[in-house]
């Protein structure tokens, strides 16, 4: 075992404090990194204060590591050391789905989900179908902390040209924008294709109907929480037809040429528009799918 310190909370009421734990020793396929630079994302915020009702304590947050390779295993061949590399929020997966086959280790379908970087897989095993861990880990530490342990697939390549402290807040914030500006093929400039792509929200992304919700003015932005209720119960109602539903704000910023053309009254606001269709299953953006919870893991219902 490699002796390791970083800052963890204790509990969703404490501060981050020092916490000593021990990594594993680096199996033949693991790259051992130094730390270096961790960006501090407002995910750890979340999961510190168990905000999302499924934090593992200690809670050692950071998914956005830079750091330098010290060690790697025998059959290691993608780093060498002294490389800088980084590591995001996952850092295993079953590796045998359909997703995890075709390079979208993020969606993967294995029994406990993906393994995220710290607090363990995404479904622990107390939720698996199994009633198992796979990884054998309920809990991990992510970056903040002086030195983790990765397999090699899960760790990214650093450019020379990029310094360490600035590519790690980059990790997920950044490459959250980047992917699918990536994925549709649109680059540095690519003025023609950005508009397209944007385009696509003032087409209600091709669905056969487009609704437009307003809210009258003397109510103000106070009822917007009730009238965010509303629209759940909306889109709830339209999934049970089968119908599928995608608010878009994108349209508020035109809501001075908008509200007359919908014939709205001046005392009227635009709260936002939605598209309302079926969706086109084949579509390779309707086939991204992520872990759901069961609504009774974070409802309590009252008699």
């Amino acid at each position: 075992m490699i002796d390791a310190v970083g800052f963890a909370a204790k509990n969703l009421d404490s501060s981050l404090e020092r916490h000593e734990f021990q990594r594993d020793e680096p199996g033949e396929h693991d790259v051992v990194i130094d730390v270096m630079f961790c960006g501090v994302c407002h995910s750890d915020v979340h999961q510190v204060r168990n905000e999302w009702a499924n934090t593992v304590y200690p809670c050692m947050p950071g998914h956005e590591a830079v750091g330098r390779v010290s060690r790697i295993g025998a059959a290691v061949t993608a780093f060498t050391v002294g490389d800088i590399v980084g590591v995001g929020c996952m850092v295993d997966s079953c590796r045998s789905c359909d997703p995890c086959q075709n390079g979208e280790e993020n969606y993967c379908e294995g029994p406990n989900s993906w393994l995220a970087t710290y607090n363990g897989p995404m479904i622990p095993k107390a939720k698996a179908p199994t009633g198992e861990n796979m990884y054998g880990r309920d809990n991990t530490f992510g970056g903040y902390s002086n030195i983790v342990v990765v397999a090699e697939d899960y760790v990214l390549s650093i450019p020379d040209g990029l310094a360490p402290e600035a590519a790690a807040p980059i990790l997920c914030a950044g490459v959250t924008t980047w992917s699918p500006l990536n994925h549709w093929g649109i680059g540095k400039g690519d003025k023609d294709k950005m508009h397209a792509q944007h385009q696509r929200n003032y087409r209600f992304f091709d669905a056969p109907v487009g609704l437009m919700f307003t809210l009258d003015r003397v109510m103000g932005r106070g009822s917007l929480v009730d009238y965010g209720m509303f629209m759940q119960n909306l889109m709830v109602a339209a999934r049970g037809h089968g119908l599928h539903t995608c608010p878009q704000a994108a349209w508020n910023g035109f809501a001075k040429i908008i509200l007359p053309h919908i014939g709205a009254s001046d005392n009227e606001m635009l709260v936002c528009g939605m598209a309302l269709g079926y969706a086109d299953e084949t579509a390779l953006v309707n086939t991204f799918r992520t872990p759901r919870v069961a609504v009774s893991d974070f409802t309590t219902w009252l008699e």
